[in-house]
């Protein structure tokens, strides 16, 4: 399998698309950094007017905000990986590859081996890059409340954040992208195609961020615990898009509550096992011209 995997990254490494990916996050990165020191002199009056500090371009910020996978970045990720596999098979790679002898279920596991490395490569470049810049125009101040998006449009002031809650959204969000990248894989290797693969895995990614939110607030609202539970086992980007978020009444320092923390960790660990068994087993029973 290391061959398998060596040849993908051979490849990866010298795509036209991987490369314009990359820069384009980088780009990105550059973009959001402008948008929202722009945004943070536009809301200076708002600041003063309700007496809460207000500030997104710091480099906690940055580093919190550039996880969510359908925001920004976080789509063109499962669209690189769609691509990318796609042509694996159009282009006859896979098909010379079991002709050389190498079993399915090896080239599968290949393919979703090199593909985590595909995605984590991209999203640590977008992330390490927006943090870097963060940092340098904000600081890397934790004593500093994180303002998220959504604190802003109730007009409430973030949470502070500590090391301690920084590493439980860091183990979220890898746990998080290793079940979107074996998700998307599933579908890359069963249609073999891009034209239906990536409005599946948007729209489905799209539901999950935006179906949590939804259920959280109006579970919150309704005091429904019914719905808040099944969500938080159920949604694997429950905890990533803020959901299951606490704050020490006294310090006001956030976490991501134990719950919210252990379900997140394990539904992700459960889908990305589900996904990947369920595509190697597709494709070791399906046949490849």
């Amino acid at each position: 399998m290391g061959r398998l995997i060596k040849a993908f990254l051979f490849k990866m490494t010298r795509d036209i698309a991987f490369r314009v990916v990359l820069i384009i996050g980088v780009g990105l990165a550059f973009l959001m950094t402008g948008l929202f020191f722009l945004m943070d002199l536009a809301m200076g009056s708002l600041s003063e007017e309700t007496g809460v500090a207000i500030k997104l371009l710091s480099g906690p910020n940055m580093l919190l905000s550039s996880f969510n996978p359908t925001d920004n970045f976080g789509l063109a990720i499962p669209i690189a990986l769609i691509t990318f596999v796609c042509l694996e098979f159009s282009q006859g790679a896979i098909r010379n590859k079991i002709i050389a002898g190498h079993s399915k279920f090896r080239i599968y596991g290949s393919l979703y081996l090199s593909g985590l490395i595909m995605t984590f490569t991209l999203m640590i470049t977008y992330v390490s890059t927006l943090t870097i810049l963060g940092t340098i125009f904000g600081g890397f101040n934790l004593d500093e409340p994180v303002t998220s998006m959504t604190s802003i449009s109730n007009l409430l002031g973030g949470g502070k954040v500590d090391g301690y809650y920084i590493l439980q959204y860091l183990l979220v969000a890898t746990a998080v992208y290793a079940s979107i990248t074996a998700f998307t894989i599933f579908f890359a290797a069963l249609f073999r195609s891009v034209g239906p693969c990536i409005p599946i895995v948007i729209i489905v990614l799209m539901v999950l961020s935006l179906g949590g939110t939804l259920v959280s607030s109006f579970g919150e609202l309704f005091e429904n615990d019914f719905l808040l539970h099944a969500v938080k086992i159920v949604d694997p980007l429950f905890a990533i898009t803020g959901g299951g978020v606490e704050y020490n009444p006294d310090t006001l320092v956030m976490h991501i509550e134990l719950e919210t923390f252990v379900a997140s960790l394990t539904n992700n660990a459960v889908y990305a096992a589900g996904f990947f068994l369920g595509g190697a087993f597709l494709f070791a029973n399906s046949d490849v011209k």
